[in-house]
């Protein structure tokens, strides 16, 4: 699976928890309203429509329906405006002072979580735009009554309001700066450490990494008792290109038998530029003659190939198998016995 269709599902999953946790407070928010008494008919619609709505979007998102991006805008717009409505019942609709400071109570408690959802839907500045957006329109609707005598807030008053949002808001956008920053190190990181382990070149493994990688692959082969194999080979008269078609047109040889290589070679195995026109190919769960068979299959995939500066190439073939007492020196270094034996007994040829 693709990281980004990875990401897309994880995302989804964790939208559904959230609806799910939602669907859950507001049910209960509802229960407890009846059972206090403090429910007024315009509280118990809207804890109603915002319960329909949940389970109404967790079952379009278990059915596919939704984009991902309409799931995100939904996730907060709805909220916030069910929570205005309460804000709105709460200062201008007459009500009697407990139905009024319930509402504003669990508008309190809950305008937290609507910028906390924007800041895990979107990104540092979408996010701050969003968050920043709804909380103005928090202001709008509340600043007349602010000005005015409202004798329902008691101890809630809007000026909290306001200070608690905007501490909110920054808050959660360091976080999200903060999380950004440690994402871009992360991926420096990472490439920095692929450029390491990393020819420029061919794109392939290059020695040190090649080197790890076969160390654990033979302690691997011992532990489950399992044949590994390597096979080294290099291009033959590769010097002559380089004279004669000089090294940009070598380079692009060494490119284009890379690629060519590692169509040719099976899932599983791994290759590495070992040291100039010399390559290493490891194969696991490989013994010595379908090291062979593997090695002359790309032997004549190498010989039937026309390459940049018209012409062909030939390489040579050593194959050696892991030992009981190998070490990762003593199982190239057979291989590499029987590449010079490839390439005096005629080139072109494969040896173990």
């Amino acid at each position: 699976m693709k990281a980004g269709a990875s990401e897309e599902m994880l995302k989804r999953r964790v939208y559904v928890v959230i609806l799910l946790a939602a669907l859950a407070g507001s049910l209960l928010g509802l229960a407890l309203n009846e059972i206090t008494g403090l429910a007024s008919p315009f509280i118990r619609g809207l804890l109603i429509v915002s319960a329909a709505f949940e389970a109404f979007v967790v079952w379009l998102m278990h059915r596919g329906r939704l984009r991902l991006s309409v799931i995100e805008e939904a996730l907060y717009i709805i909220p916030a405006s069910l929570l205005v409505g309460v804000l709105v019942y709460a200062l201008y609709i007459p009500a009697s002072p407990e139905q009024a400071d319930s509402a504003l109570r669990g508008f309190y408690l809950w305008i937290p979580a609507v910028y906390i959802v924007v800041f895990m839907a979107h990104e540092g500045a979408g996010a701050f735009v969003r968050s920043f957006i709804v909380y103005l329109v928090v202001m709008a609707v509340s600043l007349p009554a602010a000005f005015g005598s409202v004798a329902t807030m008691n101890s809630l008053s809007l000026d909290q309001l306001y200070i608690s949002g905007a501490v909110v808001i920054s808050f959660l956008y360091f976080i999200s700066r903060l999380r950004d920053r440690l994402r871009e190190a992360e991926v420096a990181a990472e490439r920095m450490k692929r450029l390491a382990e990393t020819d420029d070149l061919t794109g392939l493994h290059n020695r040190r990494r090649a080197t790890r990688l076969l160390e654990s692959e033979m302690e691997r082969s011992r532990r489950h008792m399992h044949p590994l194999s390597v096979i080294v080979f290099d291009i033959d008269d590769f010097k002559r290109v380089n004279d004669d078609f000089g090294h940009d047109a070598g380079d692009a040889v060494l490119a284009d038998l890379s690629r060519l290589s590692e169509k040719t070679l099976r899932d599983g195995d791994e290759m590495a530029r070992w040291g100039g026109e010399e390559f290493l190919v490891i194969a696991p769960e490989t013994d010595r003659g379908s090291a062979q068979k593997l090695a002359d299959r790309l032997r004549e995939s190498i010989e039937e190939k026309k390459f940049g500066f018209g012409g062909g190439i030939s390489a040579s073939f050593g194959v050696s198998e892991l030992r009981k007492h190998d070490s990762a020196t003593t199982l190239v270094k057979r291989a590499d016995t029987a590449l010079y034996r490839a390439k005096t007994g005629g080139k072109n040829r494969v040896e173990a």
